[in-house]
């Protein structure tokens, strides 16, 4: 015979039932907000890649723009003489430093675009096994916990029966 349980509160199973459906829920929407992180992160990561290559061409135009201003400075001058291009140097080095600046930017959404989908099915491996225990075991354990209870309400109905008997009336004189 399988040994008794001794059940002092069914208030307590009640209790600890309610607070295992809350968790699941909150596990349920935790994981939805998981997964929808992890697509407005990829959504960013597309829209940064983008972006940086669209710079890039426009830095790229502002670097040949930077270089045609210095040559012409350089040679508008006629011969013998020497201009000062101190300013155009510098624009040009600022293209330059702003090219690069774009150019690592890019580099780096590669690098993420190749990392991040290997870092988010890490993730998603322990949310999907969490999922699944959530819809099978937690269900389970839920199903199982309210059979329980009824069944221990059944039995403290059955063990208590019926209240004792009711004391009969004192008789009364209507006369």
């Amino acid at each position: 015979m399988a040994p008794s349980a001794r059940v002092t509160s069914l208030e307590a199973l009640e209790t600890f039932k309610a607070a295992l459906c809350e968790f699941a829920t909150g596990a349920r929407n935790a994981l939805a907000g998981v997964e929808t992180e992890l697509a407005r992160v990829t959504d960013w990561l597309e829209q940064q890649t983008a972006h940086w290559r669209r710079e890039i061409q426009k830095r790229e135009e502002s670097l040949i723009r930077a270089k045609g201003e210095l040559t012409l400075r350089r040679y508008s001058a006629g011969s013998g003489t020497k201009r000062d291009c101190t300013e155009q140097e510098l624009a040009v080095a600022r293209a330059q430093a702003a090219l690069k600046h774009a150019q690592q930017k890019q580099e780096a959404c590669r690098r993420w675009a190749v990392r991040l989908p290997r870092d988010m099915e890490d993730c998603r491996g322990p949310a999907w096994l969490l999922g699944g225990m959530l819809d099978s075991d937690v269900r389970q354990a839920i199903a199982f916990l309210g059979q329980k209870v009824t069944a221990l309400e059944g039995y403290v109905a059955v063990k208590a029966g019926p209240g004792p008997a009711a004391a009969p009336a004192p008789p009364t004189n209507d006369s």
